[in-house]
């Protein structure tokens, strides 16, 4: 019981937080925390552990119900939309997007493939805070990462993600806006292979 009031508090907390963030203007403040409290508490009882303080959880396998599937609810589009750009290989979410569907240049490749990746990652039940690695892996992989520049081009999405860690383990987790952002960018991407 103590536990779900805590998480319940932390919950409220962090719509808080995500409200001040966006520096909404007061008419609409008490609309969007209602709204951003009732997503993240939706997003809270999909969770299969209430263990607040582990940052990674193992994916939640119901009867036909995976990654790819919470990854279609939380964007609202089909699940074959959804294999258009991810797929399960083994115990690993992939990402499988037609390299030509991101954007041709390297920074707005990086952003696009960093949101895909920990879009994915968090909406699919595998993690809360994505390894930046992981993201770094996809961008290399698709030609989009620049060495030079990657961590200024994450440096700037502070919107759409909440970041913490040092250089060498740098974690991301969306944010409400990143969470509009990735799933606009999914839609984008699926639309035009329709």
């Amino acid at each position: 019981m103590y536990q779900q009031e805590a998480d319940i508090k932390q919950t409220i907390a962090e719509a808080s937080r995500a409200v001040a963030e966006a520096e909404i203007e007061e008419p609409l403040r008490e609309r969007a925390f209602d709204r951003v409290l009732e997503f993240l508490l939706r997003t809270q009882s999909s969770k299969e552990s209430p263990d607040v303080e582990s940052t990674k959880r193992a994916p939640q396998e119901a009867p036909g119900e995976g990654p790819i599937t919470r990854i279609a609810e939380r964007a609202g589009i089909g699940v074959e939309h959804v294999k258009q750009v991810y797929r399960i290989e083994g115990d690993k979410l992939a990402v499988v997007v037609a390299n030509g569907k991101i954007a041709a240049s390297k920074s707005s490749g990086a952003r696009e493939l960093t949101l895909l990746v920990a879009g994915g990652r968090q909406a699919g039940g595998i993690e809360e805070w994505t390894p930046l690695s992981h993201a770094r892996d996809i961008c290399e992989r698709y030609k989009r990462f620049d060495a030079a520049n990657y961590a200024a081009t994450i440096k700037r999405m502070d919107s759409e993600f909440s970041i913490h860690g040092s250089a060498a383990s740098k974690e991301l987790r969306l944010t409400m806006p990143g969470w509009e952002a990735w799933a606009d960018l999914l839609k984008k991407i699926t639309a035009s292979g329709e």
